[in-house]
């Protein structure tokens, strides 16, 4: 899932709007939690809803939740 939204971002936005966005992955015990500067979540939030596929099979991501922190979302 990682390596798909990251590739999808960088498609978009380029390799200084991935250093610039800060999005990295952090795994947490609810799953799977990405985070970003909060100048970006729109993005991150389009990358994510355009993932087609994963590991090259078909996939949909989901967004659970938004929150301006890693704790608000846990």
């Amino acid at each position: 899932v990682w390596e798909s939204v990251r590739g999808l971002f960088t498609t978009l936005y380029g390799l200084v709007g991935l250093a610039d966005s800060g999005l990295k992955l952090l795994k947490t015990r609810e799953g799977l939690v990405l985070a970003c500067y909060h100048r970006w979540v729109p993005e991150v939030v389009a990358a994510i809803t355009l993932v087609d596929n994963v590991a090259g099979r078909p996939a949909s991501l989901d967004i659970v939740k938004i929150s301006g922190s890693v704790r608000g979302v846990r």
